[in-house]
């Protein structure tokens, strides 16, 4: 391990004994954040969050993939960047939303949630028809006032992009580039987890709560709107205090993929 101080802010640069270094997808990220002046991850921590990477990469994941935020297991700035393109889509916290080394971010009353800097365009690997959203909840809301209905997501009134609402203890309301009607259903269980909603075609779109397919929305497909996503608010009213540990966009993803997704991602947040 090399250890090495920028004038201001210290970081941990993790070599491994292999001497091959961490995947140049986790380079990328950490490179960004150093030119940002973030401070880094602990050395255990990057190399969870490498081999997390790499899972993704491997499993097709990555490469379908416009927007990945990871909250949970650094620091309310380095959480901020978009790892799949650093450069791109940075988030900005708004009125100081709460952050937690052990669950990322959540929103509350005062108005507090993220701009993630993320808006769908037809240049992404996002489109009408072949499109994922999904994020963690790693707790129920409180259902403290104006606080219940954990929204995160871009919400254009007519039509919407990817939007997951949850409420209570087992209650969605989702969208998937779909019209203004809610799409609301129970899961029948408890929502904590990784919430994934999956279009590939213009007639319905899936939901998937850790791993299963718990639902399919007839729905036909409206042109996507071009608001930006947040998190811990919906765009109109309301905020949450749910915890919310990872969220991210782009292309559908096959079973296979969704299955790597969870079941990475779960792995990642049990080792912290």
């Amino acid at each position: 391990m090399a250890i090495g101080i920028r004038i201001g802010v210290p970081f941990v640069r993790v070599i491994s004994s292999g001497g091959g270094g961490f995947s140049p997808e986790y380079e990328a990220i950490l490179a960004r954040a150093n030119a940002l002046s973030y401070a880094l991850p602990s050395a255990g921590v990057q190399v969870l969050q490498n081999t997390l990477v790499k899972d993704l990469v491997d499993g097709g994941v990555w490469a379908k993939l416009d927007h990945l935020k990871i909250y949970a297991g650094s620091n309310a700035d380095f959480s901020l960047i978009n790892w799949v393109t650093p450069a791109n889509f940075l988030s900005t916290k708004v009125n100081s939303p709460t952050y937690g080394y052990a669950y990322g971010f959540k929103g509350g009353v005062a108005n507090e949630y993220l701009e993630t800097g993320f808006t769908p365009s037809g240049s992404l690997n996002y489109k009408q028809d072949d499109a994922c959203y999904f994020n963690y909840r790693k707790s129920e809301n409180s259902g403290g006032s104006n606080q219940t209905q954990n929204y995160m997501g871009a919400y254009g009134f007519s039509s919407n992009s990817a939007l997951i609402g949850s409420w209570g203890t087992n209650n969605f309301e989702t969208y998937m580039n779909a019209g203004g009607d809610n799409n609301n259903y129970s899961s029948g269980g408890a929502t904590v987890g990784l919430t994934l909603i999956n279009r590939n075609n213009s007639s319905n779109y899936n939901v998937w709560l850790n791993g299963s397919n718990i639902a399919t929305v007839a729905t036909a497909s409206v042109a996507i709107p071009t608001t930006e996503f947040l998190t811990c608010k919906l765009s109109v009213t309301g905020s949450s205090d749910a915890e919310r540990s990872m969220e991210g966009a782009g292309a559908a993803l096959t079973s296979g993929q969704i299955a790597t997704l969870t079941n990475s991602f779960a792995t990642y947040l049990a080792a912290l």
